[in-house]
């Protein structure tokens, strides 16, 4: 995965934002590539596999770079089973005479509470190495300097407009514009649909780390 620093995005955003400071217009860059991130799902990659222990069920999430944090599981494996997502609700519904948070036997469910999180329902009987393996999408860290390239050569309009939709809409500075702000948040958000949308359509995710989404 090739990195470039959050400041290769300025010259598409300080230009347009009268007297930003440099350090606040980066701010505003790296937050909109989180959000891009957290709501189109384009970054993903399968995470390092994670060892089956007896009787627990509960698992953290890592993505493989530190920069990163994990969104959302796009599909996870016990061995060669499938897990099935479900809520807590249906769950229940499920073990409807039974407490399945205790429950042991072979994983078909998981259940999630946080996004760094994964519960096996059941627990697994034995303890197996590499047994877990989750696809995951993945997003930059708040605290973060860099991100990948792919953003910045693919999206670099999208992300610039997220930047100056924040930046437009933070009070009493020169560049204060709600009016504007508005008009970029909506560029914003149609690109967000549009990219995600194309996400979803099943586009190729084939590497077995970092996995873009090829538009043809």
């Amino acid at each position: 995965m090739t990195a470039v620093s959050y400041e290769v995005f300025l010259p598409e955003v300080m230009p347009y934002v009268q007297d930003v400071p440099e350090v606040v217009a980066v701010q505003a860059i790296r937050n909109a590539c989180i959000e891009f991130c957290e709501e189109t799902h384009y970054l993903q990659e399968s995470l390092d596999p994670i060892t089956g222990i007896v009787n627990i069920g509960l698992y953290d999430l890592d993505a493989n770079d530190s920069n990163y944090k994990v969104v959302e599981i796009m599909q996870a494996y016990y061995g060669d089973q499938l897990l099935i997502p479900k809520s807590q609700e249906q769950l229940n519904q499920i073990y409807r005479t039974s407490n399945w948070e205790n429950l042991s036997g072979n994983p078909y469910y998981y259940f999630r509470t946080r996004a760094s999180e994964i519960r096996l329902v059941t627990k697994p009987t034995v303890t197996e190495a590499n047994k877990l393996n989750v696809k995951a999408a993945i997003a930059p860290k708040r605290a973060s300097t860099t991100v990948d390239d792919e953003l910045f050569e693919r999206f670099l309009e999208y992300i610039s407009y997220g930047a100056r939709a924040r930046l437009y809409n933070t009070p009493n500075q020169p560049y204060y514009d709600p009016k504007t702000s508005m008009e970029y948040t909506k560029r914003f958000y149609d690109a967000i649909g549009e990219v995600r949308t194309r996400v979803y359509k099943g586009l190729t995710r084939t590497s077995v780390n970092i996995e873009f989404q090829r538009f043809v």
